[in-house]
């Protein structure tokens, strides 16, 4: 899962410096060497640091600690944007060539970025269930232009499940809130594998579910969660960044 853990270390990192800038004006922290790489290094120390200070607000950490965590975060920001600018000539190489990849699955409609996570129930054998709040759904003219064509509560139903794996804590019960940060898919063998990684007050939600079939269903939220409730009502999107 090394590309949403990349997604989740650099959102941290994003929310870290949008907090922290005046840490970052200091000329010793810029680099003229960069060792950029494609899977981003996730330093436990470091990274459990950036979700205290963030959580609490608080950025009161010795110098030494302070150096690494900036030159970390640094590090970070700058590989994400090279990375971002490899996509991109990729991108303009396609459209130039007029290549472009095959959909993954009837999943490419829907884009379950900064929609919400409620439910996700794998207690019938061979199926789990994940349901949505505010997904953006594309039609078929759309996709190509990325331009949303609604807003919907969905339930994603996966039928012949070979696998769940899920790391870090899936806990429904209290007020946590699981934004959707971002989402893969990839097939293996005769399965394909949706990948998906959820925020909740800065810790990370990923998990994974090997399937065959999948169908899309409509839903409502019935629970009591004074946040959804308020969200469902006034279809609030939260922003990708910030108030996670």
């Amino acid at each position: 899962m090394d590309e949403l853990v990349n997604s989740y270390i650099i959102y941290l990192c994003k929310n870290y410096y949008m907090r922290n800038r005046d840490v970052f004006t200091n000329s010793h922290y810029k680099k003229n060497n960069w060792e950029v790489c494609d899977s981003i290094i996730f330093e436990e120390e470091l990274i459990n640091i950036l979700i205290n200070s963030l959580i609490s607000h608080e950025g009161d950490i010795s110098q030494v600690l302070q150096s690494r965590i900036v030159n970390y975060v640094t590090n970070v920001i700058h590989n994400e944007k090279v990375n971002n600018h490899r996509r991109s000539l990729l991108v303009k190489e396609m459209m130039s060539n007029n290549t472009y990849p095959e959909k993954t699955n009837t999943l490419s409609k829907y884009s379950l970025a900064d929609s919400i996570l409620v439910e996700l129930d794998n207690r019938i054998e061979n199926t789990c269930r994940c349901n949505f709040l505010g997904v953006l759904i594309y039609n078929d003219h759309a996709e190509n232009l990325r331009e949303a064509v609604e807003v919907e509560d969905l339930s994603f139903v996966f039928k012949n499940v070979k696998q769940v794996s899920i790391i870090g804590n899936l806990d429904f019960a209290t007020d946590n809130v699981f934004t959707v940060l971002d989402v893969n898919h990839k097939v293996n063998d005769n399965y394909r594998e949706f990948r998906i990684l959820c925020i909740s007050n800065f810790k990370h939600l990923i998990f994974s579910i090997e399937y065959k079939n999948v169908e899309i269903e409509t839903y409502r939220y019935e629970g009591n969660n004074p946040i959804l409730m308020q969200r469902c009502a006034n279809k609030i999107r939260p922003n990708s960044l910030e108030c996670k």
